[in-house]
């Protein structure tokens, strides 16, 4: 049959007109389906798609497979054949040849990527018809109208699916490699011989150690960071993992990777494993990656209802979408709609009033990429009264700076930006110690029971609070774990061992928290203390070298660890109130207080707690070309750039505000224009 088939191909092709496929509308109550018509493996793909109604593919009346896959980086240009199945035809696969040929007669070229491409072939049956749904081709990606309308179907496909298929992608051609991996997944499952691996106890443990880092290269392919992934896996109610011709359970799969994971340092610790592989590759990060997100991930957007296919959404579209800010988009829209309709708060009720923006987000992919994150931001004011997402790193920019245009376009500063044009890959496994928090746990509580009073206009977001102080001092970046003399002194010491060591060196360093993001314990003053009688003979604070030094305290390590963390990328500064009574503006603060802040800060800038933020902030003022003076009672402007969140010792926990009175509070409040 699927000679015959081949050959009925080969005839019909000759005659068809070579010209691109052209979709016919559909309502909005329809989806597409794929069928694929049987065939030898390198033989054409013969493709037709059947528009069906969505309430038939909730009430199971088609059997098909929704594909999961990273779209890539290629060009369109894999040809298949596409045409269209009449609407009365069966949802069931055809064997009548006659109209095999009628469908070949109307057919026309589609070209398609390399990954998609591989995927159907390896999908496709030798001897009957198979159903599937794939993105590429089932929706019309050139028309954002319908890109909108489908998108909204997509958690309802993927769920509906008897099967969802991960399509890793081929071999790499490196032989065995993909082999060697996949071999591995059995003994990781089995707990006994997983033990016997660990402790280096196999006869063959060189090759025990070529399976290993087989399988790490195997989750650093693209599928595991695509953003659209993260769905896909979370509403599959059946799922199963392909590479090339290989076929795997996708509980296995993950699974394993989990356990590998929890090993990922004994590991390593192996004799002969830092040695690089014959080809030249080495050794692969793991426990930060995007293969350990998308597991985690995939575990808590959803309770299901046991045996049903009922699902509860479990997290908030902030949760979400700075969650998965290390995964990777093709389309930057997607960063926020490829979650949007796993969220859980998309049509509750807003938390609080923020004017300018609509109650309920909606995907449209007619609107500019600037316009969907300020959207976005909107979004999050409303669901949660806070203000926090304005410091979170979440979304990207495909240039080297937020001021460069993409598309007649720059990005406000209250955008928080994970990637940029040129940001290596490394930065995104290792980012800076988020201050902020996650959208699910505060850290800190700057601004206390202080209301949000926020709304934006365009690309400026108001907002109210009230300005600390000036910052008159900075360092250099922390960087590489050395905390310098200079930073040292900044923040107070004066090199004398015999004295007690102050709060603001000792919880600064820390930013006042452990990593699990409670307050730092008395005790950590101690380790401190030892730690500083171990300086460099340049009088640096080495965090690194405590930190893997043998024979020293637990405490000291746990103390150095979070200093390396907490400071990492990071400036200490000074800021001061002294002759800036700023026509009556600045709080009453200390005269002098120390903190850390981001990277990019410069001598000038404003401390600031925006009510309904959690971390104070550093602003700067946009100054007319014509006025060089900053922050002048001559010239009180409020228009500034967010420069990013910081630590202020001694005013992250609301004590400013509890020391004020009400009147007093609103005599000192600024409304202030973030551009």
């Amino acid at each position: 049959m699927a000679t015959n088939r081949e050959g009925l191909a080969g005839r019909a092709s000759s005659a068809i007109e070579t010209y691109r496929y052209r979709y016919p509308a559909i309502l909005p109550n329809q989806i597409r389906l794929l069928r694929v018509a049987p065939g030898l493996f390198t033989s054409t793909l013969v493709l037709a798609l059947k528009v069906v109604s969505l309430q038939k593919i909730l009430d199971e009346e088609f059997e098909f497979q929704a594909l999961s896959y990273a779209w890539g980086e290629d060009k369109a240009e894999n040809i298949v054949q596409l045409s269209n199945l009449p609407s009365n035809e069966s949802g069931s696969a055809t064997q009548d040849t006659d109209f095999d040929v009628s469908i070949w007669k109307r057919s026309e070229t589609f070209p398609i990527r390399q990954n998609p491409f591989h995927a159907l072939r390896r999908i496709r049956l030798v001897d009957s018809y198979t159903w599937v749904w794939v993105d590429a081709i089932c929706m019309d990606q050139s028309n954002d109208d319908e890109k909108s309308e489908q998108l909204q179907k997509m958690l309802k496909i993927y769920s509906s699916a008897y099967n969802v298929i991960a399509w890793l992608g081929e071999d790499d051609g490196a032989g065995s490699d993909v082999c060697r991996a996949i071999d591995l997944i059995p003994n990781i499952l089995n707990l006994k011989t997983l033990d016997l691996m660990l402790r280096n106890r196999l006869p063959n443990q060189q090759e025990a150690l070529q399976h290993w880092k087989a399988f790490g290269r195997l989750l650093q392919r693209s599928w595991f960071s695509r953003h659209w992934v993260i769905q896909e896996v979370a509403c599959a109610w059946r799922l199963s993992v392909r590479v090339g011709e290989h076929i795997l359970s996708w509980q296995d799969f993950a699974d394993a990777i989990d356990l590998y994971s929890k090993n990922i340092d004994i590991i390593r610790a192996l004799p002969g494993y830092g040695t690089q592989d014959d080809n030249g590759t080495g050794d692969h990060e793991v426990e930060e990656s995007s293969a350990m997100a998308l597991i985690e991930m995939s575990r808590n957007v959803f309770r299901r209802e046991q045996d049903t296919r009922a699902m509860s959404r479990l997290m908030t579209l902030e949760m979400l979408v700075s969650t998965a800010s290390g995964f990777a988009v093709t389309d930057l829209r997607d960063i926020v709609y490829a979650l949007l309709y796993l969220a859980n708060d998309r049509y509750q009720a807003a938390a609080t009033r923020v004017s300018g923006r609509s109650q309920v987000l909606r995907a449209d992919y007619s609107l500019h990429v600037v316009d969907i994150f300020i959207n976005f931001v909107g979004h999050c004011l409303q669901r949660s009264g806070c203000l926090d997402v304005i410091c979170r790193q979440w979304a990207m920019w495909p240039e080297s700076r937020r001021d460069t245009t993409h598309e007649g376009r720059t990005l406000p500063t209250w955008i928080g930006v994970a990637v940029f044009a040129k940001t290596p890959t490394e930065a995104l496994l290792h980012p800076m110690d988020n201050i902020v928090g996650t959208a699910q746990h505060r850290v800190y509580n700057a601004s206390g029971e202080a209301k949000i009073h926020a709304s934006i206009s365009g690309s400026i977001l108001q907002a109210d609070g009230i300005l600390l102080n000036l910052i008159y001092e900075v360092s250099d970046p922390i960087r590489e774990g050395i905390v310098d003399d200079r930073c040292l002194r900044m923040l107070g010491w004066r090199g004398d061992v015999s004295e007690e060591v102050e709060e603001n060196i000792w919880r600064t360093l820390v930013a006042n928290r452990r990593s699990s993001g409670t307050i730092a314990p008395a005790w950590y003053r101690r380790a401190c203390a030892l730690a500083l009688t171990m300086l460099e003979p340049n009088r640096h604070f080495d965090t690194t070298r405590l930190m893997t030094g043998n024979h020293l305290p637990s405490t000291v390590v746990e103390y150095a660890s979070r200093v390396h963390k907490a400071t990492s990328n990071r400036r200490v500064f000074h800021s001061t109130n002294n002759s800036l009574a700023w026509a009556g503006l600045l709080s009453e603060s200390a005269d002098s207080v120390v903190g850390l802040g981001p990277p990019n800060i410069k001598r000038h800038d404003m401390v600031c707690i925006l009510f309904g933020c959690s971390v104070p902030v550093v602003l700067r003022q946009i100054v007319p070309r014509n006025n060089a003076e900053l922050w002048s009672p001559d010239f009180p402007s409020t228009d500034v750039v967010l420069v990013g969140p910081c630590y202020v010792h001694g005013h992250m926990e609301e004590g400013l505000l509890m020391k004020q009175d009400t009147d007093r509070i609103r005599s000192k409040t600024v409304t202030l224009n973030l551009h």
